[in-house]
C-alpha cells in the first residue's frame, strides 16, 4: 500500500461535506437538483488537496445516487479507495479528484476508471 502521509487538518472530510451540504440547505428539492459546479464545494476540495496534508495530495470525492459523499486521499499523483466503498449507490452522479501538481485533464488511469 502506498503512503498516504500525515494529515494536518483532521476535519478535512467534514470541511468538504459542509461545503457540499451548504448548497443543499437552500434548495428544498436538492435530491434532484444538486449542482456539482458549486464554487464553494469545488474550492474546498482543492483547498484540502493542497493544505490538509503534509504535502499536496490527490483528493477524491464521489457523489452517489443518493447524494452521499465518499471521500479519500492518496499520494501527490494517485488516489484510491482502500476498500470498496460500503453503501455507495449507483449510478454515480459525480466523481471529482484533484491533480495538485498539474492542470485539469483526464489521465490514462482516469480513462480506465471511467471505462
Amino acid at each position: 500500500m502506498m503512503d498516504k502521509g500525515t494529515v494536518l487538518q483532521g476535519d478535512w472530510h467534514d470541511q468538504i461535506r459542509e461545503a457540499f451540504e451548504s448548497q443543499l440547505v437552500n434548495d428544498k428539492n436538492w435530491k434532484s437538483h444538486v449542482s456539482y459546479r458549486n464554487e464553494n464545494f469545488l474550492d474546498k476540495i482543492w483547498e484540502m488537496s493542497l493544505n490538509a496534508f503534509d504535502i499536496p495530495r490527490e483528493v477524491q470525492v464521489v457523489v452517489d445516487a443518493e447524494n452521499q459523499l465518499f471521500i479519500t486521499h492518496g499520494t501527490p499523483g494517485l488516489v484510491w479507495f482502500d476498500e470498496a466503498p460500503a453503501g455507495m449507490k449507483l449510478p454515480l452522479k459525480c466523481w471529482i479528484h484533484t491533480h495538485p501538481f498539474g492542470s485539469a485533464y483526464f489521465s490514462g488511469r482516469d480513462w480506465l476508471t471511467i471505462n
